[in-house]
């Protein structure tokens, strides 16, 4: 399938999300990407480049190390909530951990699953769990582009109106809703403040 690339090496395009749902299927394979792994730059290299060769050339078209790395990145990404997805799901923080690790996903074999959470319940990575956790609620400023990424957003506005747009007009297309009204006050204080930059830099 022919994918279309922006030229900062971003998919875009209606193939992009059925890129993304494929890349979605592929990292949530245990067989392929074990969640054992305590992080994705341990998942052997290796593996991602056979997945890279033999399921995602097959049906894509992707011929360069900068879609390579957009891959890899993404693959990552989906990955790793995966993980937190079946955590989520499965630990039962009433039971015991070895009672969790009875309980293992079907998705997921047991060996793989135990080793799972001995690096999840790790002290380390419960403290940054719970800073990321914090982390999320200081975001007060949601989106409103729903799934579509702002890459493929961008590159739709640009064909359809045969212009570009700055990262700027983007921020506001993303953070207002349909009425032309800001998502929050917080949204409309940060526009206007880029904008203020701006016009100090072209002065």
């Amino acid at each position: 399938m022919l994918t279309n690339w922006n030229v900062e090496r971003q998919a875009v395009g209606e193939s992009v999300g059925l890129l993304a749902g494929y890349l979605g299927f592929l990292a949530s394979n245990d067989d392929l990407f074990p969640i054992m792994y305590p992080k994705w730059p341990k998942v052997p290299t290796t593996k991602k480049d056979l997945v890279y060769e033999k399921n995602i050339e097959a049906k894509f078209v992707v011929n360069d190390q900068d879609h390579q790395k957009y891959i890899y990145s993404s693959l990552g990404k989906k990955w790793k909530e995966y993980r937190s997805f079946l955590f989520n799901k499965y630990y039962d923080w009433s039971l015991s951990v070895e009672q969790n690790i009875e309980n293992f996903p079907g998705e997921v074999t047991k060996d793989h699953w135990e080793m799972y959470l001995e690096y999840r319940l790790h002290p380390d990575t419960m403290r940054k769990a719970d800073q990321n956790a914090k982390n999320r609620q200081k975001q007060c400023i949601p989106h409103t582009l729903g799934r579509k990424s702002l890459a493929r957003t961008r590159d739709d506005m640009e064909r359809r109106d045969g212009q570009s747009y700055s990262k700027g007009d983007m921020y506001e297309v993303s953070h207002k809703k349909r009425n032309g009204a800001y998502v929050n006050d917080e949204a409309r204080k940060k526009m206007k403040s880029y904008k203020n930059k701006f016009v100090h830099r072209i002065r």
